[in-house]
């Protein structure tokens, strides 16, 4: 995604062009019980294509998919632009979701951490952590849909498992507002960098988040909320992103 700053200076009302030497787009969508009735639909899956391969790194949410096909059917679109990798399924019921990181291939994968696979505590469905190198830059992501009733302990248990140590953020659905949740002490020292509603629906509530640490935060650019052609047979979130100056 390219990013121009248009600096104007009163005096003179002259221009001066800025643009990222190699922005970096991260971004974050909950695809609202994403499984095989949506990923055998074909315009849905267009659709997906064309709003996720705008980004270089897009941790997704709720994917209900128990024998793998939704997965494989909506991986096959990126296959020559993109990596896939998927956490275990999830949940304290007999609702299982997985996490999917799609990213482009010129970042290098470094480590990916299932913290499901190692029966971690204190969260519905634990997160992911994935560490990358690009221009012999490193940041580390982690993901998580944050269970609505338990917001305010799962926050709190994930302030606790996180490394914060060199460029780190934390993106998704964690229900971090309205009636879920109310900004307290947790990650007092991130920038909550989502403002807007990220609900398709009427609520004006900012569940889908991504913090950033200082670290990283001198690579932050921007971060908004993507709406653009995002109906509700999609999904009921919109998405979230971050744009880094990695050049």
């Amino acid at each position: 995604m390219a990013i121009i700053f248009l600096i104007i200076f009163s005096a003179s009302f002259s221009f001066i062009d800025f643009s990222p030497k190699d922005p970096v787009s991260i971004a974050a969508w909950n695809l609202n019980v994403f499984g095989d009735a949506k990923a055998n639909n074909e315009s849905l899956l267009m659709q997906y294509h064309l709003i996720i391969s705008q980004f270089d790194i897009i941790f997704l949410q709720e994917i209900r998919d128990i024998d793998g096909s939704a997965i494989i059917n909506l991986c096959q679109r990126f296959s020559a632009t993109h990596e896939c990798v998927n956490s275990s399924r999830a949940g304290e019921s007999n609702y299982k979701e997985q996490y999917l990181l799609i990213y482009d291939k010129k970042f290098e994968l470094m480590e990916f951490i299932d913290y499901n696979l190692l029966n971690t505590t204190g969260f519905a469905r634990p997160p992911i952590k994935a560490a990358f190198n690009y221009n012999n830059i490193n940041f580390t992501l982690y993901g998580i849909h944050v269970s609505p009733d338990k917001a305010f302990e799962e926050i709190n248990n994930l302030e606790d498992l996180i490394i914060n140590q060199g460029n780190v953020l934390i993106l998704g659905d964690l229900n971090a507002d309205c009636s879920y949740y109310s900004k307290g002490n947790d990650f007092k020292d991130w920038d909550w960098a989502i403002t807007k509603d990220t609900t398709v629906s009427s609520n004006d509530c900012v569940y889908d988040q991504i913090l950033i640490n200082q670290e990283f935060g001198k690579c932050h650019i921007i971060s908004s909320v993507y709406s653009e052609n995002i109906t509700k047979s999609l999904s009921d979130h919109y998405l979230v992103y971050a744009i880094f100056d990695l050049g």
